[in-house]
């Protein structure tokens, strides 16, 4: 296996667990934030696409959940930002 298939290969692993762990919390405080469902599943969803890609140019991530967490608020306050500008 090429080192690059190997890195991904691990990012994906590392991803998948992420995913497993925290995706039920991620959705649920997304929801509480935003009190609309469509809307918090695709802030997570994107929460997990950045992630990917900080793997991707980062290699690691030390505190996987707070590195979540912190991902998530910011496309929560983005959120709030667009409604407010639309009032």
């Amino acid at each position: 296996m090429a080192p690059a298939t190997t890195r991904r290969t691990k990012f994906e692993t590392i991803l998948t667990s992420a995913y497993d762990d925290f995706e039920k919390g991620l959705l649920s405080y997304a929801y509480k934030q935003l009190h609309n469902e469509s809307v918090s599943e695709d802030c997570v969803q994107e929460t997990y696409m950045k992630t990917w890609k900080h793997l991707m140019r980062k290699g690691k991530i030390d505190l996987m959940k707070s590195f979540l967490y912190h991902t998530l608020n910011e496309l929560i306050l983005e959120e709030h930002q667009k409604h407010d500008n639309t009032s």
